[in-house]
């Protein structure tokens, strides 16, 4: 039996990916009412593919940006997409049109750039995600549960 402790992003992969190695039973202690009630359920979401190109995390953003991808299109998460990530600094000046400019944005700023266009970011809405993944994970979630010690068996000898 695994119980996990935290019913956020890491929790949720902890328990998914345990049950695809055979894990039957599984419990997710979550100290709130809901699962991602926090940063897990919070956050952009927005996945690259190619922003640890030459870093040691490189092999690290391209196989979780498809992961992402591979998991909702087979959990069937509507909030998927592919998009492309522009960096919009603040600024006085009219923006320079340029393809990837969305029309909405007409007021004033500073610089700005493409970060990824659509072939290596992406988004995800990060509640939508953690769900799914405990869903699918068939763990038992207890919810407004508080871990208060651990008790571990123990070899005599």
């Amino acid at each position: 039996h695994l119980v996990v402790i935290g019913g956020g992003i890491q929790g949720s992969s902890v328990a998914f990916f345990s049950a695809k190695l055979g894990v039957d039973k599984i419990t997710i202690i979550e100290a709130n009412d809901r699962v991602a009630p926090h940063a897990s359920g919070k956050g952009g979401g927005f996945l690259a593919r190619s922003w640890g190109d030459g870093s040691v995390t490189q092999d690290l953003h391209e196989t979780s940006f498809d992961l992402h991808e591979q998991l909702a299109k087979e959990w069937g998460l509507k909030s998927y997409r592919r998009l492309p990530v522009l960096s919009v600094e603040a600024g006085t000046r009219s923006f320079k049109k340029a393809d990837y400019v969305p029309q909405w944005l007409d007021g004033e700023g500073g610089r700005i750039s493409l970060m990824g266009d659509s072939s290596d970011t992406a988004q995800v809405h990060p509640r939508e995600f953690t769900e799914a993944a405990v869903k699918e994970s068939g763990a038992t979630v207890k919810l407004n549960a508080k871990v208060v010690g651990v008790l571990t068996e123990m070899e005599e000898g």
